[in-house]
């Protein structure tokens, strides 16, 4: 007799599962990663495709700021130049060379 008052609350606990589920299964169908999946299922390599985009725009934002690394560095050896002796701290004063100034300061101060 016992088993049959457990079962409405067998059955209310399985209704909430039930619908953690469905939740859940929405949760999934939203998300950016599960509709990588579908794409990739229906089409064979694309992931491999998407990785070699990918892979591309990296090395051109590198090569990017590689040169802007290299144009900052060259304006840093022109301010080096106007201040024989001294350089550029991360305030714009001019500091001794070998004192407290640090690699970053030239850079530092161009971006001030």
């Amino acid at each position: 007799m016992s088993h049959i008052i457990d079962l409405p609350w067998l059955y209310e606990t399985l209704q909430l599962e039930i619908i953690g589920v469905i939740e859940s299964l929405g949760q999934l169908r939203e998300s950016p990663e599960y509709a990588l999946w579908q794409i990739s299922e229906k089409k064979a390599g694309v992931l491999d495709e998407l990785a070699a985009e990918r892979a591309k725009a990296l090395e051109k934002e590198s090569a990017e700021l590689q040169k802007e690394a290299e144009q900052a560095n060259a304006e840093c050896g022109v301010r080096n130049a106007e201040w024989p002796g001294r350089r550029l701290g991360a305030s714009g004063n001019a500091r001794a060379a070998g004192g407290e100034g640090k690699t970053g300061d030239c850079l530092t101060a161009i971006y001030d």
